[in-house]
């Protein structure tokens, strides 16, 4: 899953708060134990927001990786950090 927006101070992307947006196919692919996933939140401190509640989702770090911003997150340029997301998953896929 690749997010880049504003992080809305830990809710936007909360997974109880999109529980309530979601149908019910995306929340078993989020919460599918045995499928590895790779959540990429490019949003301002989503380190501090996001990294536990989306562990505590998917159970534990088993199939799991985060990659979060620590701090802000400037809109100038994610073209090209998701991009370079995306040539390293595929490269590595290969």
């Amino acid at each position: 899953m690749i997010y880049a927006g504003h992080s809305g101070f830990g809710i936007d992307l909360d997974p109880d708060v999109l529980a309530n947006k979601l149908d019910v196919d995306d929340i078993a692919d989020l919460t599918n134990k045995s499928r590895y996933q790779i959540f990429f939140f490019l949003a301002c401190h989503s380190y501090l927001y996001y990294k536990d509640a989306y562990v505590k989702l998917k159970g534990g770090l088993k199939n799991l990786d985060i990659v979060t911003v620590g701090l802000s997150s400037p809109v100038a340029g994610v073209f090209h950090v998701v991009r370079a997301l995306f040539d390293s998953v595929i490269s590595w896929a290969e």
